[in-house]
């Protein structure tokens, strides 16, 4: 960013002065720096590159003891060269004094064995005293070169850092250089007269033969080769959009981008070959060869961005979208995108020929401020276009778990409103700096805002593109393994994320070498203390934990489906069975992930002491639901499908965890009850005993009833209920005389104890059924009222 403000501080300043004659003295000390630079003794461009492998140190004291000298892209390469080459010598030095020989291990090894040098007051046999003494004075001649390695290592990160801060002052020189704005016509006509000398210098006089041969190559080949390719793949992506199936329609796409690409690959090295003819002779081979590549490399790049716009804004799969157009502005953008790609292959063009001396300075800046102009119009113009993107909101994501409750989200994240602004404010300051004359930093700024642009533009469609070929297997082939695959789009995105980080660094000024000496920090490690941690420990452990994750899911599974049912085990049993070696997998998973990283697990004591402050200031209540949670899972009080009631709640136990049980009422209510509840309180459990369970029915008859065929009748109604059991046989019973009625008791088992609520009110409707058919009574509560007229007066006597 920090070349967004430069280039809006000078824009602001440029505008503000608008004298020629200041600007021309702020660009004098740039005219006069080469100069300077021809005080040298031998520039860095002198130097070879066998020089350079052979004493990069050397040659580094000795180039940064002069001026920096002016920009050339053969300087820049050259400096970049010994830069890597001093990297390779500090890398070098420093594995080698990190690993040390193996005689130095070998001495250290045997000290150690010696035990701990006596402290102070202390004394140790004589022998054991020489033999240390002999050790470690051999150790010290060991170590000696290892030292020296150190310097070495130190000296070259120094001359790096140097390197880096004159490649730096090189180009930073050279943005923010005044150009000269395209709005002076004498900058016009000095181009049109350079213009016409290069034409004729590397045109010449080409004879009829090879003019002929390039104007096909240049022109017909590549005519027809696009419009056989338009037309079959314009037929590729009407079928796409017309089938049925996600994944044909992926596998059509994906072979309309291969073609696409053949047919770019063909056109590029046709027209790369016309021109190569058409200025056969009037260059040297060398130049031949690089304006060759250059070609092809420019109509490749068109050729990437008119396929990026069509796959970002015209995908026939609507989940490949980067944003939602109407048809129209897809076009739009997609025309948009094609053209932003030519002018970005122009300007490239023109930047290596300027380099090379191909073509005058003046042609070049004029050129070079016209693309810009253009470039950033489009940009501009694109922003807009996706600014007035349709807001629709998410769809439920294919990978998500179907069963869950959780609230569903109805507004989706919106990046592309504030990128779009963004966009068009840095557009602008191209712009502006193209105008007042900074054209280098202008062209510097639209190159970085497009590059980013095309990154993040590419990281999303890779993304969105594994994450639709991951949905295709989880609802195909590999349903069964649907509880794995919707993790892996977040790994994917996670890598494409950081693998997006260097690029869109590099785009923005920041030098190649230094990322890959970021990378190599991060390989080596970072110290904590007594730990040293580095990225490729992250990832093996994430690796390993991952692997280890996947393995206790298999191994539940097997168990679930495959081993416990062979045994005669309840439902609780195999659940608490399961559950504990999930957790059992898990944690050696762990165990062996951070093993697998070399750290030592003594080392993470510090864990253990910050876990023990924790327990005193508030997390006794986590560690007392976890350790109840594992009674309940050992020693089975409340088991899985199980009745209980515990407190005011009632129902039955769906899961039982480390640090809190699920209980799911009969309205189909969640409870979560923490696990010191079940283990401290009173828990009433129907289920403890077994599956069966007896159920009470208290039914009254009149006093005039006859009992003995009461109870016959009830007892056939039970009988009659498939869901009651013959062993034990149902019974009746008085349980009292009551003021109304005669109070019996049907007592019955059921199979399942949660099935009695419903058995009890199939039988009450069964019993009212027969009592009506034997004419048994069922009496109520009956009173008789005296109505009194307390306005009557009593009779005289």
């Amino acid at each position: 960013m920090r070349k967004l403000v430069w280039a809006i501080l000078f824009v602001f300043a440029a505008s503000a002065l608008g004298n020629p004659a200041l600007i021309a003295q702020d660009a004098q000390p740039a005219a006069q720096e080469p100069a300077a630079s021809t005080q040298s003794a031998r520039d860095i461009e002198d130097i070879s590159a066998e020089q350079i492998e052979a004493d990069p140190v050397g040659i580094a004291t000795e180039i940064l003891s002069t001026p920096p000298g002016e920009y050339s892209l053969g300087r820049l390469a050259k400096l970049h060269q010994l830069r890597a080459a001093l990297g390779e010598r500090r890398e070098e030095a420093r594995e080698i004094a990190d690993t040390g020989t193996l005689d130095s291990r070998i001495i250290e090894a045997q000290i150690e064995t010696l035990g701990p040098a006596p402290s102070e007051g202390e004394t140790e046999p004589a022998a054991t005293s020489k033999r240390r003494e002999i050790l470690y004075r051999r150790l010290s001649e060991e170590l000696a070169p290892l030292l020296v390695l150190r310097e070495h290592q130190v000296r070259a990160a120094t001359l790096i850092t140097e390197i880096d801060d004159r490649i730096g002052a090189i180009q930073e020189d050279r943005l923010l250089s005044f150009n000269g704005t395209p709005l002076n016509p004498a900058m016009w006509v000095s181009a049109l007269a350079a213009t016409g000398a290069t034409l004729g210098e590397y045109l010449g006089n080409p004879s009829l033969g090879m003019l002929g041969i390039a104007l096909v190559l240049l022109f017909l080949v590549p005519a027809g080769i696009l419009w056989l390719g338009k037309r079959w793949m314009a037929a590729v992506r009407s079928r796409a959009r017309n089938t049925s199936s996600d994944a044909r329609s992926m596998a059509i796409l994906l072979m309309n981008d291969f073609a696409g690409l053949l047919v770019a690959l063909f056109i590029a090295g046709s027209m790369a070959c016309g021109l190569a003819a058409l200025i056969w002779g009037a260059v040297s081979q060398a130049m031949l060869l690089q304006i060759s590549v250059m070609a092809f490399v420019s109509i490749m790049m068109v050729a990437i961005a008119r396929w990026l716009g069509r796959s970002i804004f015209r995908s026939p799969i609507d989940s490949l979208l980067i944003v939602h157009l109407t048809d129209a502005d897809a076009r739009h953008a997609s025309r948009l995108t094609g053209l932003i790609g030519i002018t970005v292959a122009a300007e490239a063009w023109l930047e290596v020929v300027e380099n090379d001396g191909i073509i005058a300075t003046t042609v070049a800046n004029l050129l070079s401020a016209l693309l810009v102009l253009w470039g950033s119009w489009l940009v501009f113009r694109l922003a807009g276009v996706i600014a007035r993107r349709e807001r629709k909101p998410p769809e439920p994501d294919p990978l998500a778990d179907q069963t869950s409750t959780e609230v569903e989200i109805h507004e989706a994240i919106d990046f592309a409103g504030p990128l779009s602004r963004v966009v068009k404010v840095v557009a602008l300051v191209a712009a502006g700096a193209a105008i007042v004359g900074f054209i280098y930093l202008a062209r510097e700024i639209f190159f970085d805002i497009v590059g980013t642009l095309a990154v993040i533009a590419l990281a999303y469609l890779l993304q969105r593109t594994l994450r639709f070929i991951m949905v295709v297997l989880a609802e195909g082939p590999l349903r069964r393994f649907r509880g794995i695959i919707h993790l892996l789009p977040v790994f994917t995105g996670f890598a494409i994320a950081l693998a997006s980080v260097p690029l869109l660094a590099i785009i923005w000024g920041y030098n190649g070498q230094e990322i890959i000496d970021g990378i190599i920090a991060l390989r080596n490690g970072v110290s904590l203390g007594d730990i040293t941690i580095s990225a490729g420990d992250v990832f093996a452990f994430a690796l390993v934990f991952f692997l280890g994750f996947v393995v206790t899911r298999w191994v539940q599974r097997i168990l679930r489906l495959s081993i416990l049912p062979q045994f005669a085990l309840d439902l609780g049993a195999r659940s608490a069975i399961v559950t504990i070696v999930g957790y059992v997998g898990i944690v050696l998973a762990a165990i062996i992930a951070i093993t697998s990283t070399g750290l030592d697990l003594s080392s993470l004591a510090f864990v253990a002491g910050a876990l023990s402050v924790g327990l005193g200031f508030g997390l006794q209540s986590v560690v007392e639901n976890f350790v109840s949670g594992i009674i309940l899972l050992l020693e089975r009080p409340v088991r899985e499908g199980d009745w209980i009631e515990v407190g005011p709640y009632s129902g039955i136990v769906r899961k039982i965890s480390v640090r809190s049980t699920r209980i799911e009422t009969f309205d189909h209510h969640q409870i979560i009850v923490p696990n010191s509840q079940l283990i401290t309180e009173s828990v009433k459990n129907l289920s403890f005993a077994g599956d069966a369970a007896r159920i009470i029915v208290p039914i009254g008859v009149a006093y005039d009833t006859d009992l003995e065929k009461a109870r016959t009748t009830l007892l056939e109604v039970a009988a009659a209920n498939e869901l009651v059991l013959d062993d034990p046989a149902p019974s009746v019973a008085v349980e009292d005389f009551g003021d109304n009625s005669i109070n019996l008791k049907l007592l019955a088992f059921v199979r399942d104890v949660t099935t009695g609520a419903g058995v009890r009110s199939e039988l009450r409707f069964a019993v009212a059924k027969r009592f009506a058919q034997e004419g048994i009574e069922i009496p109520f509560p009956q009173r008789v009222v005296t109505l009194r007229d307390e306005r009557a007066a009593p009779a005289a006597g």
